[in-house]
């Protein structure tokens, strides 16, 4: 799969309105030419466990409000790797030049680095105590035989995100 920028574009980087990260054509973009580029290097997703606790019992706002939080941590936990808002509550980074280990690094501090406690004053009634925002996510990395195309790798890593989603018997919003 190839994609090109709009040529009557002198920049193909977008970005999301909302958390200022770059967004998904710009990810696609980039990956295709980090695949081809460099030689090794690796995807990682990020999903927002209930999360639709947030949007729909404490509003719109409320969710945006999140979500702004979690893209900066996810930015400063990535360093020098590209950060993207893929739509939604999802998350990815591409470490061009980094391997699986650094990946799976990289995962688990953004893992251990995103839990927004709701306190219950803030929550309507029928809100879970104690509720705790967490990620889910998913690593993968090139080169690896199954990786034939940059979209192998992504699909990798979303396959590996929705398998922890399923292990955590997390809602899968």
């Amino acid at each position: 799969m190839k994609l090109r920028p709009d040529p009557r574009s002198k920049d193909h980087l977008g970005r999301d309105a909302l958390t200022g990260l770059l967004d998904r054509r710009s990810l696609f973009l980039d990956l295709e030419r980090s695949f081809a580029e460099s030689a090794v290097g690796y995807v990682a997703i990020f999903n927002l466990d209930d999360f639709a606790y947030v949007n729909h019992l404490l509003g719109h706002r409320a969710g945006d409000a999140l979500l702004t939080l979690v893209a900066k941590i996810i930015r400063e936990a990535a360093g020098p790797a590209r950060t993207y808002r893929l739509g939604g509550d999802d998350f990815v980074v591409l470490g061009a030049g980094l391997d699986l280990d650094a990946a799976r690094m990289f995962h688990r501090r953004v893992r251990d680095a995103v839990r927004v406690p709701l306190t219950t004053e803030s929550c309507p009634p029928g809100t879970p105590p104690n509720l705790t925002i967490t990620v889910s996510g998913g690593v993968s990395a090139w080169p690896d035989p199954a990786h034939a195309a940059w979209c192998d790798v992504l699909r990798a890593a979303d396959v590996l995100l929705l398998g922890e989603k399923q292990r955590s018997n997390h809602d899968g919003t």
